[in-house]
């Protein structure tokens, strides 16, 4: 993609890798599958700057870690509070060094449904990314903030990862030149977790074939209509 040969890329990758740190693996990750192509796609010189977003339930400690110092990689990760890895996700983490204001954490409340990622992204995401004018986004895509995962206590339903991508797509068109690439992540439901990957790839690739979710009614009814107090300041 970097190459200009596909607009955008899924990454079906395993293990994941968002939570894995220079020197060791953590939470069922091994290697930082994004920083490390990040890291060799710049080396290479086919891109500069790089914005990552991490919406897996649990925070992208990995990234984090990886870009702290790196003003040229923009990282933002939009997860549950108090959840794991405890010792990282926090709003105060903004980057340091010539990275200071690279770094963007939104621990959202358990509990939060569609009107609070609507909020987020609409608000503060979206509008952080196209700032930074990047030219190239990455998703770490995790599908833990669905309503059906066991290790978190979001209320995401498919259409809403549907939603998002839709929004990240647009934002690539106007300020990379569609460039956007997917790595897949966290999500523990073995049901619920092929539904909403679906409508991400759907939705990435402009595909027709649609997969009903006769959960998505139900599951949007669930979380409250409005962003939490946390955020909405």
């Amino acid at each position: 993609m970097a190459l200009g040969e596909v607009s955008n890329a899924y990454a079906l990758c395993r293990p994941p890798g968002h939570h894995a740190e220079a020197d060791q693996g953590r939470g069922f990750c091994l290697l930082g599958n994004i920083p490390v192509a990040v890291m060799r796609a710049r080396a290479l010189g086919q891109v500069n700057r790089v914005a990552i977003l991490d919406w897996d339930v649990h925070h992208g400690n990995g990234q984090q870690a990886a870009f702290y110092n790196d003003p040229e990689v923009f990282t933002v990760s939009l997860h549950q509070a108090a959840n794991y890895p405890l010792e990282t996700g926090g709003f105060d983490e903004q980057g340091e060094g010539a990275g200071l204001g690279a770094n963007l954490n939104l621990p959202l409340p358990p509990g939060c449904g569609l009107g609070a990622y609507a909020y987020a992204m609409g608000k503060l995401v979206l509008p952080a990314l196209e700032a930074f004018n990047p030219d190239l986004i990455v998703v770490a895509c995790g599908y833990g903030a669905c309503a059906k995962d066991p290790l978190g206590k979001m209320l995401l339903n498919s259409q809403a990862f549907a939603t998002m991508t839709a929004q990240l797509k647009a934002l690539a068109e106007r300020c990379c030149e569609g460039k956007l690439v997917f790595v897949h992540e966290g999500g523990y439901s073995e049901g619920y977790v092929p539904l909403c990957g679906h409508a991400v790839i759907q939705t990435l690739a402009g595909s027709a074939i649609a997969v009903p979710d006769p959960q998505n009614d139900e599951i949007a009814a669930w979380g409250p209509a409005t962003a939490p107090a946390s955020i909405n300041r």
